[in-house]
């Protein structure tokens, strides 16, 4: 469980997203107290992998898969 009194967000969040040729992205937040940064390649039109480095210091990454209706 995560104790919800820890993970206040007080201040100001938002985040930038850059396309680039070839499907990539790079990311960039601010997530109150923290900055994270990262990369995702999108392969097929639908796939897609992310890298992410959270607080600038913890890598941590993610698939997702896009279903359009």
């Amino acid at each position: 469980a995560i104790d919800a009194a820890a993970h206040v967000l007080d201040g100001v969040f938002g985040g930038v997203e850059a396309n680039t040729v070839g499907g990539v992205a790079f990311l960039i937040e601010n997530a109150t107290e923290k900055w994270n940064t990262g990369a995702r390649v999108t392969v097929l039109d639908r796939f897609a992998l992310q890298a992410v480095f959270m607080d600038l210091d913890t890598i941590s990454g993610g698939a997702s898969w896009t279903r359009r209706f």
